[in-house]
């Protein structure tokens, strides 16, 4: 006899097992329900005769609310879907070209009618806005497709009076890869500088003399020099114009906030979008890692949490959404990735 039973279901089982197993399934969970209520449980044969008369019902109904759209040629499984589709602006400006189509070709054969010699007062407008909707019915799709040989978009503009047609062609690297490109070059022009020093340094500089006057007067023009070198250094710190595209110190990296200041700014992305610098009692440049991660953001269009993977964005909109959706406003700073921001950071 065997020891593994379910009480419910009025079921015997020989391994325990299969009594857990059993305890899963949408069978006993229908019995536990029934029993609640004060009913009877069924067998397993009876209730998957329900589970297939109840799926033969569904899609009974299923046939009978499904909907068509003539303008459009699509069908929808369910009302809701085809009245969303009703109110859609696509269908809309399909249906009212179809419309102005279907009008010209009544137009003309009013014309027609004219010129053999019948009135406009024989003419049945009932009938012909009836006419109008029966020849809508049968038109097919006239969307655009999507071409798939080119990469180019367009764009329509509505401007009173006229329509604009804007072409966006996305460019054959990804803004990422152009950007990492352009850092990498970077990098090679300042190795390449710094060797140049390198080897000024080693030549050494030959002592000439001079007279007391000349040196006086170079004396005076070296300083005049520094101070103009020191203002123009802090002018362009002050300033820190961010390149074309580049997203400015005061705006945020997440979304179209603008701030008044720096502090205000990082200030407004650590309250709404929870972003935080690691280490920041080592920072000693904010300024310039604000200018540096808004670069990243606005000219690569790269996610700060991805960097080189995940996919390509285009766009600062689409890489601001989703580092708002997967929650990346923050820095990756796991390994060797943190060696990407040691020249703001100083950690002596």
């Amino acid at each position: 006899m065997s020891s593994y039973t379910c009480i419910t279901c009025r079921v015997a089982f020989a391994d325990p097992d299969i009594q857990r197993a059993h305890y899963k399934t949408d069978w006993h969970r229908y019995n536990l329900k029934r029993k609640v209520a004060d009913m009877p449980p069924v067998t397993a044969e009876n209730f998957q005769e329900r589970v297939l008369a109840q799926r033969a019902v569904v899609e009974e109904q299923g046939k009978e609310t499904a909907t068509y759209c003539t303008v459009c040629s699509k069908r929808f499984a369910t009302f809701n879907a085809y009245e969303n589709h009703l109110k859609s602006k696509k269908h809309l400006e399909l249906e009212k070209k179809t419309t102005q189509a279907v009008t010209k070709k009544v137009e003309l054969l009013n014309e027609k009618n004219l010129e053999k010699g019948f009135g406009p007062e024989s003419v049945d407008k009932d009938a012909m806005n009836k006419a109008i909707q029966q020849a809508i019915k049968p038109q097919p799709s006239m969307s655009p497709k999507k071409n798939t040989s080119t990469e180019q978009e367009s764009v329509t503009l509505s401007v009173p009076g006229k329509q604009v047609v804007q072409s966006k062609t996305r460019p054959d690297k990804p803004p990422r890869l152009q950007w990492y490109e352009q850092q990498a070059k970077k990098l090679t022009m300042q190795e390449g500088e710094s060797e140049a020093m390198a080897e000024d340094e080693e030549e050494g500089w030959e002592d000439m003399d001079y007279p007391e006057e000349e040196e006086e007067d170079d004396a005076e023009s070296d300083e005049e020099m520094e101070d103009v070198g020191v203002d123009e250094r802090t002018l362009t710190s002050n300033e820190s114009t961010p390149p074309v595209d580049g997203i400015p110190i005061t705006d945020c990296l997440f979304c179209p906030h603008h701030s008044r200041s720096l502090m205000k700014n990082v200030a407004h992305m650590t309250k709404v979008h929870s972003f935080f610098i690691p280490d920041i009692e080592y920072l000693q440049d904010l300024q310039g890692l604000i200018a540096y991660l808004g670069e990243k953001v606005g000219v690569g269009k790269i996610c700060l949490w991805c960097n080189e993977k995940g996919k390509s964005f285009y766009t600062t909109e689409s890489v601001q959404a989703h580092m708002n959706d997967k929650s990346h406003c923050k820095l990756f700073t796991d390994g060797d990735a943190a060696l990407e921001f040691a020249d703001f950071f100083d950690f002596r």
